[in-house]
């Protein structure tokens, strides 16, 4: 996880599920996962993998879900 935060330069909270547990109750089917939960904490976007660009795309989320 390390060695991938620091290829990409990426400066984001991470949370590891080493048991699997928390990824079983909610049916995540590949990592890296990340999940954009609005302020009623309703999941509003998921997005699996990462690939050059997609940081833009976050913003954007976030842009619009500090702004409801």
């Amino acid at each position: 996880m390390t060695s991938f935060l620091q290829e990409y330069n990426l400066k984001v909270p991470v949370v590891l599920d080493p048991q699997g547990t928390v990824g079983s109750a909610y049916g995540v089917t590949g990592i890296p996962l990340s999940v954009w939960v609005d302020k009623q904490g309703r999941i509003r976007y998921e997005s699996l993998g990462w690939r050059a660009g997609k940081e833009k795309e976050f913003a954007s989320w976030v842009a619009k879900l500090t702004q409801e």
